[in-house]
């Protein structure tokens, strides 16, 4: 058998060749590592935040509770019947209202009809819902 020898520009583009190789090959492993370790430093960095989030989360509980225990123990000093109010207080209340409507008609005439029939209700609320100083309903 004869054997072929090969040229020496042939040797050499294996040579070339296999280089190539193993530098793509350790080129992968590095990025790789390099992923991980940002992938690893990512993963830390959000554990943080969600420690900081949580603990932002519970002063807010906290402060809602506080807020709310204060809430009730406002709403414990008032009356039972409500707060009083007096005949003049009444009656600014309903000359703001009848203002109102009439600003808005002037915006839509339309909301002259809800107002007609809002009214109504609005005297029942101040009527059966607030009393006057005088210990009376309006």
């Amino acid at each position: 058998m004869v054997s072929n020898p090969e040229s020496p520009q042939s040797v050499h583009v294996k040579r070339e060749s296999s280089k190539h190789s193993e530098t793509r090959r350790s080129s992968i492993k590095i990025s790789n590592a390099t992923t991980l370790q940002k992938t690893g430093e990512y993963i830390t960095k959000m554990q943080q935040e969600r420690t900081q989030l949580q603990e932002q989360a519970q002063k807010l509980r906290e402060e809602v509770q506080l807020l709310n225990s204060d809430i009730n123990a406002c709403q414990m000093q008032l009356p039972a019947t409500g707060v009083p109010i007096t005949r003049q207080r009444f009656d600014h209340m309903r000359q703001k209202f009848r203002e109102y409507v009439r600003m808005q008609t002037l915006q839509n005439w339309k909301f002259w009809i809800f107002g007609f029939i809002i009214e109504p209700l609005f005297e029942s609320y101040n009527s059966n819902g607030v009393h006057c100083q005088r210990g009376g309903p309006l």
